[in-house]
């Protein structure tokens, strides 16, 4: 029952990819798109853990039976395969200049940890295939987050839905709210800046 059960971020942080994560064009443009379906699918239950599962499933999350067949075989469950590549593609849109895509995936992050991680449950993380991020890799696309996002107009709607609308001003808010609250070592010198400027 321990095997996607929800780990604080302490005894998460340490947790480390078995390889590198390469992403393309491919990854790219699955992930132009499947936040923003996230983001629409607030308020409708189902429509929002098919949104979470498809963001899962392409960064290579596993189903239960998948994750106890990898364990037994290399003794990693593979659980946290999606955060890896949500930050393989955060840093590769960083790379490119994407700005707009590292706001996205920046809120489907913030979202995930503020509205989600609180309530979840085991049952919900296997459904999902998405559990609690490793604290390392939170700290990773807060870092990308924090430099990346201030690039755009404050006023730039990120999104805008019937539940409420935010802004760039609001998400910065939100991911330095975040990347504070993560232990000292775990955000880049120069977002952690950021971050304490956007709290003032």
């Amino acid at each position: 029952m321990g095997l996607f059960r929800k780990r604080r971020a302490d005894e998460a942080a340490a947790s480390s990819p078995a390889a590198p994560v390469v992403v393309g064009d491919d990854d790219l443009d699955r992930a132009g798109w499947l936040p923003r379906q996230f983001e629409q699918a607030i308020g409708s239950d189902s429509a929002v853990r098919a949104a979470v599962l498809a963001i899962a499933e392409a960064g290579g999350g596993p189903s239960v039976e998948q994750a106890i067949m990898a364990a037994a075989r290399t003794g990693d469950t593979g659980i946290d395969r999606p955060w890896h590549w949500l930050v393989a593609v955060a840093r590769e849109a960083q790379r490119r200049g994407e700005h707009e895509l590292v706001a996205h995936l920046a809120l489907f992050v913030g979202m995930w940890m503020t509205s989600f991680v609180p309530r979840l449950t085991l049952g919900d993380c296997q459904d999902m295939r998405l559990s609690s991020p490793p604290a390392a890799r939170l700290g990773e696309i807060y870092s990308v987050a924090l430099v990346e996002v201030p690039k755009l107009d404050p006023t730039t709607i990120v999104v805008d839905h019937p539940t409420g609308r935010i802004t760039v001003e609001g998400l910065l808010r939100m991911c330095a709210v975040g990347a504070l609250e993560l232990q000292r070592g775990l955000v880049e010198p120069q977002a952690l800046a950021r971050a304490q400027t956007v709290i003032g």
